[in-house]
């Protein structure tokens, strides 16, 4: 009899034992290696490419941000979540860090966004005949463009 209830006990620890395996994940990462995407322009004449560059964005805004040597030196803040043409003025900024401490914001000049991929979390686009001025001076941004910038990963 001990024998018969060490067999149907060993017996149901098996079959507990197998159905405890660990369930694999199937499911892949929305943005599991982001790519740094491109940011170029010209300021004032002088190429300008940065170090890095992202978006994020909320139901109806679209915020990017260009970084070189650590802080961002462009911030661009549009009315819109879309593929589009932004004129910039009074409803979408592009602002310029020519230092740490002082902007030049836009007053003229178009941003086109071509690309919004939803999917892969990137914008791509291109802007021109950026007019700036402010505390950090006046600026000319020209044959700016910018490819596969990544959404920030605490927005994704």
């Amino acid at each position: 009899m001990r024998i018969k209830l060490y067999i149907i006990s060993l017996g149901i620890f098996a079959i507990a034992a197998g159905s405890c395996k660990k369930k694999t994940d199937d499911t892949t990462p929305v943005n599991p290696s982001p790519t740094t995407g491109t940011f170029s322009c010209k300021v004032n004449g002088t190429a300008f490419t940065a170090d890095s560059a992202s978006y994020s964005s909320n139901t109806i805004q679209t915020f990017i941000l260009a970084y070189k040597g650590g802080r961002a030196e462009f911030e661009i803040n549009l009315n819109g979540i879309i593929a589009a043409t932004y004129t910039i003025g009074v409803y979408n900024d592009f602002i310029y860090w020519p230092t740490a401490t002082a902007y030049s914001g836009g007053n003229g000049g178009t941003l086109v966004i071509s690309t919004y991929d939803n999917s892969a979390n990137q914008v791509t686009g291109s802007f021109s005949n950026i007019n700036t001025d402010g505390p950090g001076g006046t600026f000319v941004i020209t044959e700016g463009v910018f490819s596969k910038i990544p959404k920030r990963s605490s927005d994704v």
